[in-house]
């Protein structure tokens, strides 16, 4: 919209003009959905294609990288490794973006929240499935290697 609008004003507002005001909030809102996908695609365009090592991950700590053409985020918790879709299931943001307390995992954008364990949603502002996860094993050089 070019402009702002009180409440009242669009109250007062012709059906018509309520109509054209609609479908320009829907072409802005399409306009703000593709920069918001090329926004997340450029996160994953700079990750890198690994490998990981299990050392490299500290206490706490996330980590993505490209596997198999897809975005895995690394999670280490009380020594063990996590590893799941890098991909928020509600908006598709890139979680290792997030914040990680214990086992749970805080999208960046919408503040969702996933258990690193098994890729749970424990809470979110709007219903949405669960981050796929991956076994994850520690191969003889000390690479992070996982299976869906």
């Amino acid at each position: 919209m070019n402009r702002e609008y009180s409440r009242e004003e669009i109250e007062n507002l012709p059906h018509d003009e309520l109509k054209r005001l609609a479908a320009e909030l829907e072409y802005e809102g399409a306009q703000i959905k593709k920069k918001r996908h090329y926004f997340i695609e450029e996160f994953w365009r700079r990750i890198e294609n690994g490998p990981l090592k299990a050392a490299e991950l500290g206490e706490g700590g996330l980590a993505a990288l490209q596997m198999g053409g897809k975005p895995i985020v690394f999670a280490k918790v009380e020594d063990k490794i996590y590893a799941f879709s890098d991909r928020c299931p509600h908006k598709g943001f890139p979680l290792h973006k997030g914040s990680l307390e214990g086992h749970t995992l805080t999208c960046a954008y919408h503040g969702g929240q996933f258990d690193v364990r098994n890729g749970q949603c424990l809470k979110h502002p709007y219903a949405t499935y669960p981050c796929q996860s991956f076994s994850v094993h520690v191969a003889a050089d000390g690479k992070l290697e996982c299976k869906g």
